[in-house]
């Protein structure tokens, strides 16, 4: 059986360790940069903004959206509010209201 590996969106390091897969966390970055509500903040204060538009859009486009939801005017709409987003922070916003509340 193959052991899980976590990959560090901004590094691209790959750690096999059950705690920092289970976590997200980066050995290398040493912060939880697989939690979107860490890793955007995180990026704001060593990246210029349009980066941090882009890993968030990136994000945003690769998390599994629910039947019916995606390609829906509501989406698009949301896409366009996290392309424009003013801060990280902000983009954290939206990705989470953009989620379902279970």
């Amino acid at each position: 059986m193959t052991a899980e590996v976590f990959q560090c969106p901004y590094c691209s390091t790959r750690t096999r360790h059950p705690q920092d897969v289970a976590s997200q966390y980066c050995p290398v970055c040493h912060w939880w940069t697989g939690v979107t509500e860490m890793y955007l903040p995180w990026l704001a204060e060593r990246e210029p903004l349009d980066v941090v538009r882009h890993a968030a859009l990136s994000i945003y486009l690769r998390e599994p959206m629910p039947v019916g939801f995606a390609g829906s005017p509501a989406d698009m709409e949301i896409r366009e509010h996290l392309a424009a987003a003013a801060s990280a922070e902000d983009a954290v916003v939206i990705i989470m209201m953009s989620r379902p509340v279970a």
